[in-house]
């Protein structure tokens, strides 16, 4: 497995999205993030995710790969349910199945044949972190772990037994985690990494180091930014707009961009918008695409080539 094609791969974990107990004072605040764009400088590509709401809830994810997940929920907003759609078309349908107040199975559907698609088992940590994700049918698990004031740690994908790719994070800023802003759902179901952003805290991480693996569990650094070349730009209520990392190696940069609604008139320079427009139009050309521990078969994951 060649570096660039393990590197496209994994980067279609990453992405993005995070809870806290403090989420309803997040909210009441008014910021609302509706996209977050992950730009890789190293495979000069954008993938972003986009949000809607309604009631006070998300009620449709577009995620970076093209599918939109419409969400459903109880009449006490208790997330039961999502469809997937590829434009119109309606492809799963997602059960979530409630243990103490946490979501401990995912059921999914096919929309035609009602057949199981794919099961997936989430256990959690006493403190109520998610700690691993599994799916039998797909032979694939992602392990987490977290600091001791509860900020996501590393997180690390298996598949077939082997490990696929792994990250770490430091918190030495102390800005917003934008996802404390997103009221309805706890975690990124719609990743394989499904507690990246959602159990990441209340900041976002000042750096990310991203480790893959070749074909026979072999170890390589994709990147490693460095915290103290972090370059941050911030809102009025401390929501990060912006935060620019620069790898240790490379020098290349690895870019987070945030939007949201509600959120005092907050927005990029001219230039900085220029570049999310032209991360819009990249995004169209992944539609149609599907995550990876998603997919019916391996070869399916040459879709997956320029997708982060």
């Amino acid at each position: 497995m060649k570096k660039n094609f393990v590197g496209s791969l994994v980067l279609s974990f990453l992405l993005l999205f995070a809870f806290s107990c403090n989420k309803e004072a997040e909210v009441a605040s008014g910021c609302r993030l509706t996209s977050y764009d992950y730009y890789d400088g190293i495979g000069d590509f954008h993938s972003i995710d986009y949000y809607t709401y309604k009631n006070g809830v998300v009620d449709n994810v577009l995620a970076s790969y093209g599918l939109r997940f419409n969400l459903e929920y109880d009449a006490g907003n208790k997330l039961i349910g999502s469809r997937v759609y590829d434009g119109e078309t309606l492809l799963y349908i997602i059960n979530f199945v409630y243990e103490k107040k946490k979501v401990v199975e995912e059921i999914w559907r096919d929309a035609t044949t009602q057949e199981i698609f794919d099961h997936v088992f989430l256990t959690y940590d006493k403190k109520g972190n998610l700690i691993r994700n599994e799916s039998f049918i797909f032979d694939q698990y992602t392990i987490y772990t977290y600091t001791s004031n509860q900020s996501l740690e590393s997180w690390q994908v298996f598949v077939g037994g082997l490990p696929v790719a792994k990250a770490e994070y430091t918190y030495d800023d102390n800005y917003k985690n934008p996802f404390t802003s997103i009221s309805g759902i706890e975690y990124g179901f719609w990743y394989a990494n499904e507690a990246f952003g959602f159990g990441t805290g209340k900041k976002w991480y000042s750096s990310e180091k991203v480790t893959l693996y070749d074909e026979n569990g072999s170890p390589f650094i994709y990147y490693e930014l460095d915290p103290a070349k972090t370059v941050w730009q911030v809102g009025q209520q401390h929501y990060p707009l912006q935060a620019t990392y620069f790898d240790k190696s490379t020098q290349a940069q690895i870019i987070t961009t945030f939007k949201y609604e509600n959120c005092n008139g907050d927005e990029l320079s001219k230039d900085d918008y220029s570049k999310q427009k032209m991360a819009e139009k990249n995004n169209n050309h992944a539609k149609g695409m599907k995550p990876y521990f998603k997919l019916p078969h391996r070869g399916a994951i040459e879709k997956l080539r320029k997708l982060k």
